[in-house]
Formats: C-alpha cells, structure tokens, sequence
C-alpha cells in the first residue's frame, strides 16, 4: 500500500477542532441566518430519525449512499452515536453500514458506485474516534482503511489531467466522471486529516483530472467562462462541476489566481432551485466559497460567502416541507428523484451547517493539514 497510519497518530487527529474559531456559529457572534438554519436543520433532523429501517440503514435504494448522508448529516450538526436523543440510532446507523461493506473495501451501491462508496467511506472517516466501543473505533479505522484502499485502487493511474487521473462513475464508463471524482477526493482528505499518508502521485492525478476542464484566463475563453469548469474537458462551464472543481481546488491548494477565477465565476452564477445537480453544486459552492474566505482573507471573499450561502439558505427554507423534509428540484437528476426525501434532507442539513465546522473535511487548512507524501518513485521517497 502507498498509504500507512498508526493508530496513536489516529487518534490524536481525530479530535475535531473548531474551523478557524468557529466553535460558535450558535452564539450571538454568528450571523443573524444562523438560528434560521439551527431551527431548519432541528425540522429536518426530527424527520431523518423518524425515517430509520429497521435494520438502521435509510433509504429502499442506494442505501449505502443514504445512510452515509444521513450520519455525515447529523455529524455536521453536532450530533455523536451513542450520545443524546438521536445516539442509539446513529450507532445502528453506522453499525449497518460497517456490516455492509464488501471485504474488497468496497462499501457503496450497486448503483452509482463510485459515488455511494466515496460517501460511506466519508463517513467511515468522519466517524473515527466516535465508536460507542473500543472495539467499533477499531472496525471503523479498518472500514475507512480498506474503502480508501478500494478508492486508490479504482483510480486511473495515468497522468494528463484532460482526461486522465480521476475515477469512473461506474467500472463499465468508458471515461472519468468529475462529480464522482470530487467526492472521492473529499474522502482521501478527510483521511488525510485523520492522520493517513496517501502518495502525492495519487492526490495530483486527480487534481489535475478536476482541472482539466477548467477555463483559465489568457486562452481565448469568453470572459463569463473564465474561472468555470466543464462537465467534459471541453464545453461549457455548468454549476456542478465548477463548485466541485472549486472546492478541490481549495482542499488541495491550488494557485490562488486559479482559485480567485472559480470563486468569481461561482459569485457570478448564484444558485438556483433547479436540477440537475442542485444538492451537489450546493454542497461543493458553499464548502468552497467558505474556505475561500479563511485561504484569502480579504473582505470580498467574506461578502461572497455570506452572500451565497444566505442565498442557499433562502432557497432551501423556501422548500423546506412541514414535516421537516426537503424534496428535490425540477429537473434533477432521476436518481435522486428515487431516493428522494432521504436523500435531499441530509444532503440539505449538510449545507446548512457547512459553517460551524463540526466535519474535519470543514476544517480550514490552517487547523489540521493533512502529511501527503511524495511519489513513491521520486528521489526522497527513495532515500528513506
């Protein structure tokens, strides 16, 4: 394996700091939408628990995938198994998603693979530390272990960014999918932060497979391209893809002009309710834009942040449902359409509490930043 962790580094990694002092969005020092978002997030919560199998997994389809939504969901808003009104059923949550992990390390659906594993493995990683057992911390280290083994596995091993580096929607595509692409990068940096050495060739392969669809400044694109991505190596830039390539952008810290040029085209394109990728776009738009304004710093980066994710926040309270739930926009993709509730709830929550900072993949670079090693075929590599 490329990759190695001890168990003492683990454990000293996984405690989760506060992003950049934002241990109290909660407090009266947060912005004003906050306690709209505290009390959506509350509705949505009451539904998802309400909304358990028996078995604790979520969903009649893609089950992997909406189960590791749903604890990466309550893990955003402060939620732990085995502790609190929501405890019990995170542990059986949890428990079952551990039990259905293939012993190849494989631990998504039989549809929309790539995807479903990079969220349960999220959520294996997400979860280290918090087992109500000695015994469960230990399956979940193993469990996120063997999924990032199967996600460097499945990665393309050539170089060439364009079309090259990135990982397949599924093993039968004949090309690498970015969306996926982006979640699998958000799971090998949450390991990251969880003390894990992934080799450096691994990590810029898929970097520059997000940036070969970028359109940089200087090469003939029309200035409201400039700083999107598209969903191919060529074509125009859509929403998903250029929050996704954004957001890489910032986890892997990408030059700061390009990253300036993605959080213009990202202000420029606000969001809208709308498919086919809503969750998706909101998910990358708003975690990228808010680590923009800690890797910046300037006042504009801070007012594009709040701007946008005030807008999301708007758009989301306006399609919250009485019973707490959130369903998915015209348009959108069918497959989200099938999960429907289970999926758009967490996804929802997830979005609304991107800034309080309670994910280690929401922690801003300067609190915890994660050791990639070089190639293991370069010099220093081979002088150790």
């Amino acid at each position: 394996m490329k990759w190695r962790v001890t168990w003492a580094v683990l454990l000293l990694a996984c405690v989760r700091p506060a992003a950049g002092g934002e241990s109290a969005p909660l407090s009266a020092q947060a912005d004003p939408y906050r306690a709209q978002r505290a009390q959506m997030t509350r509705n949505a919560l009451e539904f998802l628990a309400h909304s358990a199998n028996a078995d604790g997994s979520f969903g009649s389809s893609y089950r992997r995938h909406q189960t590791g939504l749903v604890l990466l969901a309550f893990l955003s808003a402060g939620h732990r198994p085995g502790e609190g009104q929501y405890g019990y059923m995170l542990t059986g949550a949890y428990r079952w998603l551990l039990g259905s992990q293939a012993v190849t390390g494989f631990a998504g659906d039989k549809e929309l693979p790539t995807e479903s594993h990079a969220v349960a493995g999220l959520a294996f990683a997400e979860l280290i530390g918090m087992g109500v057992t000695p015994e469960d911390d230990r399956k979940l280290y193993a469990a996120a272990s063997a999924a990032l083994g199967q996600t460097l596995e499945t990665q393309d091993k050539a170089y060439g960014g364009r079309y090259n580096g990135g990982w397949k929607a599924e093993p039968r595509a004949k090309l690498n999918d970015r969306k996926a692409s982006a979640w699998q990068l958000a799971f090998i940096r949450a390991m990251g932060y969880c003390g894990t050495n992934v080799s450096r060739g691994s990590v810029l392969r898929g970097v520059e497979f997000m940036k070969g669809s970028f359109k940089p400044e200087g090469e003939g694109f029309n200035k409201h391209d400039v700083g999107g991505f598209s969903y191919d190596a060529e074509g125009l830039p859509v929403r998903s893809i250029s929050a996704a390539g954004f957001y890489c952008m910032e986890l892997f810290g990408q030059p700061a002009r390009e990253r300036a040029l993605a959080a213009g085209w990202l202000a420029a394109n606000p969001p809208i309710w709308s498919g086919p990728h809503f969750y998706d776009s909101e998910f990358f738009g708003v975690r990228a834009l808010r680590l923009r304004r800690y890797s910046d710093g300037s006042e504009e980066a801070a007012r594009r942040f709040e701007q946008y994710f005030r807008k999301v926040t708007d758009i989301l309270r306006d399609q919250q449902l009485p019973d707490g739930s959130f369903g998915v926009p015209p348009g959108n993709a069918e497959y989200t359409k099938e999960m429907g509730a289970t999926y758009a709830t967490p996804m929802a929550v997830l979005i609304l509490n991107c800034d309080r900072g309670l994910l280690p993949i929401d922690v801003v670079a300067e609190v915890a930043e994660p050791r990639v090693e070089k190639r293991p075929d370069s010099e220093e590599t081979k002088q150790k």
